[in-house]
């Protein structure tokens, strides 16, 4: 006879979302303080010196900024297409798609305008992230595979694909021994903000935010998306392409992860090498589950989220701790959400003694 039971509530609050995400954030950060304790860390030293690194001086905040540019890239490129009921696990290998063809650019455009140079390279990057976005749309759309299968696979296959360029035909000759591509010339780097070291594809991030927001919610195409999100043959009924739908949502999430990585290149490292991400695309499905898809509210946590990883590499030469403990700190922030969310749907009710005894056999 059991005196409590869970019971699915009938709607959620905004407030009681802020809640539990709050409590499920501290929660991650008491774990994680558990774990640097037992590792024999100092968890308030670390805290103090993520803090300091990431946001406690103007080059702090600029390296945090750096950091954030490809997450609110990846984020969107998750949140979108799961609004239409998709589940985008692929923003990283359509990042090194976006980030292969725009190095591709960078290196044998000729012909070109200067001013028209820059465009092409962002555009490049789009254009592959998109088709490579599309393929898993397609193959969802017409013949129903599952997409979380398709998009995570093709990660490797894009991530391979590029490990091939730049230790075999695209290594730079005379590279010592490194494998990366040649050093893009510099007038056909991504510009810096005036004054700054920090690219205009910020700007991009944040337009497409709002942009997609804006169109999420105001729109005709917005409505459907969100329709053939909530039930597919509702949509059908109605009159929407599912597969129209789908197959958007990917060609667009596809070509923001592909901006994410022709920025990287051309306005941050300055030439393609592997593992110029450091899972950039697998972040930003955490940061989407944080915001709750709210492409606005990505922006922020994309900040907060860079703040971390620059926190985290702080912590291995200061603290000599593992290179893993940022995917630790979210791994564990993953799992506390997730338990949240459960909690979101449910309740803990206990149970009157007349029930339990006439729910007994």
């Amino acid at each position: 006879m059991k005196r409590f039971v869970f019971e699915r509530r009938l709607s959620t609050t905004q407030e009681g979302y802020l809640r539990v995400t709050v409590l499920s954030i501290l929660f991650s950060i008491f774990l994680f303080g558990v774990f640097l304790l037992l590792g024999g860390s100092n968890p308030i030293l670390a805290y103090l010196k993520i803090l300091r690194s990431a946001f406690g001086s103007l080059r702090g905040i600029s390296h945090t900024t750096l950091r954030m540019i490809p997450l609110v890239f990846t984020a969107l490129a998750f949140a979108l297409p799961y609004r239409a009921g998709v589940w985008n696990i692929g923003a990283e290998g359509q990042m090194y798609m976006g980030a292969f063809l725009a190095t591709g650019v960078a290196l044998s455009i000729q012909g070109m305008p200067d001013s028209l140079i820059v465009p092409a390279i962002i555009f490049s990057g789009f254009l592959a992230g998109a088709i490579w976005g599309a393929i898993s749309g397609i193959l969802r759309g017409l013949l129903k595979v599952d997409e979380i299968v398709t998009t995570l696979m093709m990660n490797y296959i894009a991530i391979l694909w590029v490990s091939y360029l730049v230790t075999g035909p695209w290594r730079e000759k005379g590279g010592w021994g490194y494998s990366h591509s040649s050093l893009i010339p510099k007038e056909r780097w991504i510009p810096f903000i005036t004054g700054t070291e920090i690219p205009v594809t910020i700007v991009l991030g944040v337009l497409f935010a709002f942009i997609i927001a804006l169109l999420l919610k105001r729109s005709r195409l917005g409505y459907e998306i969100r329709v053939v999100g909530a039930n597919p043959k509702t949509a059908e009924l109605a009159g929407m392409s599912s597969l129209k739908t789908i197959l958007l949502v990917m060609l667009v999430a596809g070509g923001l992860a592909g901006i994410a990585g022709a920025g990287e290149i051309a306005g941050v490292q300055h030439r393609l090498r592997m593992g110029f991400s450091p899972g950039y695309g697998f972040t930003g499905i955490v940061i989407a589950f944080l915001s709750r898809g709210n492409p606005l509210v990505i922006i922020p946590v994309s900040f907060l989220f860079a703040g971390m990883i620059v926190g985290g590499n702080t912590l291995q030469i200061v603290m000599k701790l593992p290179s893993g403990i940022v995917e630790i700190f979210q791994g564990m922030t993953l799992f506390c959400l997730a338990g949240g969310q459960f909690f979101l749907e449910y309740r803990m009710k206990r149970r009157k003694r007349w029930e339990i005894f006439s729910s007994s056999p």
